[in-house]
Order: structure tokens, then sequence, then C-alpha cells
């Protein structure tokens, strides 16, 4: 819904049934699109997504960087344990279990979305260094394969 601006697309797996010569259609109802008191909010939320994978700061900008399409993102990482305030977390001291979940979610191309991926990595670290890159790698074969590949002239 982000990536369209509050517009709601509902996938169907079933369209329809046709039996013994008689179709029958589910009923799909539409949920009506998100109104915010702004639109301004959509474009801070998405720049900001898009700052994550196409400025340096950002922090997947590393699994990125030479991407040739726009990409929109989010990383997170969720704590399994609590650690406490005057400690360090130190995944090497920590049992595989109780290490923190990697996530990572995006859309691409920035202006005219057309893919979205959600990664979750149980017990694998941050987000933008563990699931960014497999996004990364989701997304280049995607358009890989809508993209016929280019000749190159004289060879």
């Amino acid at each position: 819904m982000l990536s369209r601006r509050g517009e709601n697309i509902e996938p169907h797996i079933l369209d329809s049934i046709i039996s013994s010569g008689e179709e029958f259609s589910p009923v799909h109802e539409s949920t009506p699109p998100i109104q915010l008191k702004s639109e301004r909010y959509w474009d801070v939320a998405l720049k900001a997504m898009q700052g994550v994978t196409s400025k340096r700061s950002g922090t997947a900008y590393r699994a990125f960087a030479d991407a040739n399409y726009t990409v929109a993102g989010k990383s997170g990482t969720a704590q399994v344990i609590n650690i406490k305030e005057d400690e360090e977390y130190d995944a090497d001291k920590i049992s595989e279990r109780h290490r923190d979940n990697a996530m990572f979610v995006a859309f691409a191309p920035f202006e005219s979305p057309e893919i979205v991926a959600t990664v979750v990595l149980e017990n694998a670290g941050g987000g933008s260094s563990n699931a960014a890159p497999i996004v990364r790698t989701l997304f280049d074969e995607y358009f890989k394969s809508i993209q016929p590949p280019t000749s190159v002239s004289g060879l």
C-alpha cells in the first residue's frame, strides 16, 4: 500500500471456477485507499525509503549501490532476547537461537513499482547486511527476466 500511496491492491489466486458448464466467481471486496491528512506524508515516507538504498548513509546502500533500477526499502533488526542497558550485543557470545532476526522490505522501480519483496531471516543479525542482499538478488533476477539481453554489435 505504501508504494502505491495508500491504494490497496488485493491479490487473487482464484478468478473463477467452471464446473459442469457453469461459471462461479468469488466475491472480491475492495478496500478503500488509505487517506492521510496531507499527501506530502507519502512523499516523506517514500523518499526516506529510497534513501535507505540510494544515499551513501543509507543502511542498505551497499546492497543496491550499482543496481540499474531504483529501489526503496526499509531494513530492520529484531532482538530475540533482552540485553541489559549496560551490556553490549555480541553475537559470538550469544546462542545462535537468541541472535537478532534480520528483515528487509523493498519495492522497485521506485517511480512505478512492479515488484515487492520481504525477507525475514531468523537469527541472522542485521537486516541491511543479511536480508537486503537477498532482496537485491531477487530483484536482479526479476529485472533480468523481463528485460531481454542487449546485443553488442561487431562481435
